[in-house]
């Protein structure tokens, strides 16, 4: 494979075609009790009608999936907070691909369609802490505590 940059990286539909592919990506066995596993994350998101998921590819390669709460797309969401709020539900990289840039590119195509949504002034996250957490990444990529908690996870949220 050529030397790939984070500038090739996309956000893709997932389609019968290609979401298997996405399925099979997996975080490090340390990170997985972090994020649910990726076909957990794309089942429940065909039961929501305010989910938006994506692939994320570089170039022609599957290297990551996020799942954002749109609740323009749906009438309800997961969780009566949120409801009118966008939440990054879920996020991640795959072993392979992690360190290079490419979760930090990704965050910002995400940010760029929350900021062309209605009343997109924030985006909310939430992560579990420990030491393989992506608690650190979210941080450096600009969330901030917001002191309030989701069961075991911390929410987080990044001003747009």
């Amino acid at each position: 494979m050529k030397n790939l940059t984070k500038d090739q990286i996309n956000l893709r539909i997932l389609t019968k075609l290609n979401f298997y592919e996405v399925m099979k990506l997996e975080v490090l066995p340390d990170q997985r009790k972090f994020v649910a596993p990726n076909s957990q994350s794309i089942a429940q998101a065909n039961y929501n009608d305010s989910s938006w998921m994506r692939g994320i590819y570089l170039d022609k390669n599957p290297v990551g999936f996020i799942l954002l709460e749109d609740p323009v797309t749906g009438e309800e969401g997961e969780g009566a907070k949120y409801n009118g709020l966008y939440f990054l539900w879920r996020f991640m990289i795959d072993q392979r691909y992690q360190g290079k840039g490419y979760g930090s590119k990704a965050l910002d195509l995400l940010c760029e369609y929350v900021r062309s949504r209605p009343n997109s002034n924030f985006l909310y996250s939430s992560c579990i802490p420990g030491e393989y957490s992506a608690e650190k990444f979210y941080l450096h990529y600009g969330f901030q505590k917001t002191g309030e908690k989701i069961g075991n996870e911390i929410e987080l949220r990044l001003e747009l």
